[in-house]
């Protein structure tokens, strides 16, 4: 199976990942405003409730050599799963990862299979490292990240905010 064909859950649900459309601010908006409020604030590190055209605009009109965005869907894409980001550093050998799973579809391992499917797109443009801002208390991203492999550096950037990178596995 290429990193573009449809997975399943364990239930059987087929999951596909696209980049992010214009078009899909509305749909965005509704999941991100149906998360709890401490969820949203451990992906944008902030109050946020949505995001605004402007952001969706830029997040898919990204110059896709320097940062994507890219949707989990079901296959059928009648729903949003998840949503993640990466965006390459000024070193050009690293890229910063954000993601964010819908509620009824955590614990499946949506999340984990999104970071291993990003990490093989970063390899493939040459990238060796990834990383992750995590906030204080985000156990749950906490834990994601020790699945995927032992951290080659953590250290504080900010108040409440850890930076945790990882190899991307060759």
């Amino acid at each position: 199976m290429s990193d573009d064909e449809p997975w399943r859950l364990p239930d059987g649900t087929p999951i596909a990942c696209r980049p992010l459309r214009e078009s899909d601010a509305d749909a965005l908006n509704a999941n991100l405003a149906g998360l709890p409020p401490q969820d949203r604030r451990w992906r944008f590190h902030g109050a946020v409730k949505g995001l605004s055209r402007d952001t969706v605009r830029r997040l898919a009109c990204a110059d896709p050599a320097r940062q994507c965005t890219w949707l989990a869907t079901t296959a059928d894409a009648a729903a949003v799963v998840a949503e993640v980001t990466w965006a390459l550093d000024q070193t050009g050998r690293a890229a910063e990862t954000a993601l964010v799973v819908m509620p009824r579809w955590r614990r499946q391992g949506v999340a984990l299979h999104l970071l291993q499917w990003m990490a093989r797109r970063c390899r493939h443009r040459g990238l060796d490292t990834l990383y992750g801002h995590v906030m204080e208390g985000n156990q749950p991203m906490a834990a994601l990240l020790e699945r995927l492999g032992p951290a080659v550096a953590r250290r504080h950037a900010g108040a409440g905010v850890l930076r945790v990178e990882w190899r991307v596995p060759a």
